[in-house]
């Protein structure tokens, strides 16, 4: 019939096919993506190694017969707007830990990162329950997936408990893991860097217990030749992180390597400017994870009953912390 269209009866099928997807995406309660992650929200996240709660303590969540034992996921950061916010992790109650799972997604699709390289992509899917304060944010691993692993065993990340650990690896639900600021590590760092740190270093900390006894203290001034370099890394706009601390033998006061030290962390910007950023933390990685074109920095740090990290963005102006104690 003149002005009539005819519809491919295929086409009709087709069209009510997807209208059903469509309809039973929407019943269920997911994105249009339909996977059951919001893939607009940029999450930020570790695959990181246990971290144990008191001696030979086994992880919790996660058996001993699955494969990625003794690994997990920590969900820990997301992106709304221009500004980095933490997921809730200041639970003080075990029915406010109880309660914290609500706020973290079922499951998110991961790009770990490392040095401004994929390494690998995997899924993660959140527990059934959490008992220790500890485990927030704890997300279980795809025990079907093929984690990567760099370094080895070591104390540089062992946290409170002191256990040797694996690197963290920074992981990012949406696939942002390059690094345009360009930081690495120099073993060669000029002397004149180094010692514009110095005055900061003493006002943050002007003395030092060189006492070998628990018992008492013994604090006094230091001159620089006791300050050490622990690790530096450049970017390559020409900005610095100096990590510096006295040197244990004129402490005194720890037997313990290089790694386990603690150091205060200073950034050094194009104008040699020089800022303390913060003490006790080891440096996971960079990387422009929110794609606007400038690198963060992701650092790990430690202290008395504590463990968590350190996000700093917008060329160290700005930064955002997630952590968790013990007991």
């Amino acid at each position: 019939m003149k002005g009539t269209k005819m519809i491919h009866p295929h086409f009709d099928a087709l069209r009510s096919r997807i209208f059903l997807f469509l309809s039973i995406c929407i019943a269920l309660g997911y994105s249009i993506q339909c996977f059951g992650q919001d893939k607009s929200k940029l999450i930020l996240g570790v695959l990181e190694y246990y971290h144990p709660k008191w001696a030979n303590e086994s992880p919790n969540i996660i058996s001993k017969e699955n494969p990625t034992y003794k690994r997990q996921v920590r969900i820990m950061f997301m992106k709304e707007g221009k500004i980095w916010k933490s997921f809730n992790h200041d639970a003080s109650t075990p029915e406010e830990l109880a309660g914290s799972l609500k706020y973290y997604p079922d499951t998110v699709s991961w790009f770990a990162a490392f040095d401004g390289k994929l390494v690998s992509e995997f899924r993660s899917f959140k527990p059934d329950s959490i008992g220790w304060y500890s485990d927030i944010g704890l997300h279980m691993a795809d025990p079907n997936a093929n984690l990567p692993v760099i370094g080895k065993l070591t104390k540089e990340f062992s946290g409170w408990n002191s256990d040797p650990s694996l690197r963290p690896l920074v992981l990012v639900s949406q696939n942002n893991t390059s690094d345009p600021d360009g930081w690495k590590v120099i073993h060669s760092v000029d002397p004149s860097i180094i010692g514009l740190c110095f005055p900061e270093f003493h006002r943050i900390q002007p003395t030092v217990d060189t006492s070998s006894d628990e018992d008492r203290v013994d604090t006094v001034a230091y001159e620089d030749k006791v300050i050490i370099l622990n690790k530096a890394y450049r970017s390559s706009n020409g900005e610095y992180l100096i990590a510096l601390s006295i040197d244990p033998a004129f402490q005194h006061a720890c037997a313990g390597s290089l790694e386990e030290w603690p150091a205060s962390w200073f950034y050094l910007d194009t104008r040699k400017t020089v800022r303390f950023i913060g003490s006790g933390m080891r440096l996971v990685d960079a990387g422009d994870y929110d794609n606007d074109g400038t690198s963060e920095v992701l650092f790990w740090e430690s202290g008395y009953n504590m463990d968590g990290y350190v996000l700093f963005y917008n060329h160290f102006s700005r930064k955002v912390e997630f952590s968790w104690g013990y007991n």
